[in-house]
């Protein structure tokens, strides 16, 4: 019986010492979304050939096509920190109608040491369903395309294209999100 009890205590022991830490883990997965890259679409860099308007948060085209960038910098959120696998996510809010416009977001990484810039993600509005309000739409690095952030040896930036061919609806970017997330979602 005393042996029976000992073997009980000790599973209860194991028990509670793994939720803790399953807590733990949860907890930090959590506190790690938290810690995430964040941007409006007003801050941009735009290229001197196109020519966006600000509005509040969001940055409209207001020729033809323009190109906008920003800096990424290197935050918690972006490194996985013994987290089980974790994968690259960029989320988007953008406005494209259909075929009239088109919003195009790379998040590219140049080496420091020189090199040319590659892309590691690509959301294209093109690959949904156009519509007349800002819709929100992520892409992730997963299986050969996956990758980790080493701000040691690369700049990051996003890259943000946007064209139109006709009024009276405009593309438009509100928001730009990079973080880790634990689900694997194919690209579009």
């Amino acid at each position: 019986m005393k042996n029976t009890i000992k073997k009980l205590a000790a599973s209860a022991k194991a028990m509670t010492l793994t939720l803790i830490l399953v807590a733990a883990s949860s907890a930090a997965a959590l506190a790690q979304d938290d810690k995430a890259w964040t941007t409006i679409g007003s801050v941009g860099a735009v290229d001197e050939s196109g020519q966006m308007v600000f509005t509040d948060n969001i940055a409209y085209l207001d020729s033809d096509s323009a190109v906008i960038r920003y800096n990424v910098v290197a935050v918690d959120g972006l490194f996985n920190d013994g987290l089980p696998a974790a994968f690259p996510r960029m989320t988007v809010r953008f406005r494209d109608n259909g075929s009239n416009n088109r919003v195009i977001v790379r998040l590219k990484r140049a080496p420091i040491e020189g090199g040319n810039s590659t892309t590691l993600l690509k959301l294209d509005s093109n690959d949904y369903a156009g519509s007349s309000s800002f819709q929100t739409q992520s892409v992730t690095a997963c299986g050969d395309d996956a990758f980790s952030f080493d701000f040691a040896n690369y700049a990051y930036y996003i890259e943000v294209t946007m064209s139109r061919t006709a009024l009276p609806v405009t593309p438009g970017l509100a928001s730009i999100k990079i973080d880790l997330s634990g689900n694997c979602i194919a690209l579009p």
